[in-house]
């Protein structure tokens, strides 16, 4: 369930990166909820419990995603990133450190009111579990 969850989210976010020059950014939240959040939060409160290790490829696609949609530092994920020509450049800036170093995901997911994938599965369970607790029917003698 979760390799398929993978490959269903991984191709969400491919989808997300072809498309995202064309909407607006007001609409990059409705874009994130209907193409992304959808297919990692179905049926999460089955397969939500699974050890971190096991969660951590479907944590760290979400967080590509949400930096691709939301981030303010260009990344690999964006084609801004590989649009600078070499001519364009100085030598200084050929010549200079590469900074491979991506942008923290945490003040992006407060600042979006998102939540990440851990907090999804505490949500659905909760929810799930306030469901069955609110219209559980007595059980007759």
């Amino acid at each position: 369930q979760v390799s398929d969850s993978f490959r269903q989210v991984l191709s969400s976010l491919v989808v997300i990166k072809r498309i995202k020059k064309f909407i607006p950014e007001t609409e990059y939240m409705n874009l994130y909820n209907s193409l992304f959040k959808s297919h990692l939060s179905y049926c999460i409160s089955s397969w939500g419990g699974i050890s971190k290790y096991k969660l951590s490829k479907n944590f760290s696609v979400q967080k590509r995603c949400v930096r691709l949609l939301f981030g303010k530092e260009l990344s690999f994920d964006q084609a801004e990133y590989y649009e600078t020509c070499a001519r364009v450049r100085t030598f200084g800036q050929h010549v200079a450190v590469k900074d491979f170093t991506l942008e923290h995901t945490k003040p992006i997911f407060n600042n979006e009111k998102l939540l990440s994938l851990h907090n999804l599965y505490a949500y659905h369970t909760f929810l799930e579990l306030l469901k069955l607790l609110k219209y559980q029917t007595p059980v007759s003698l």
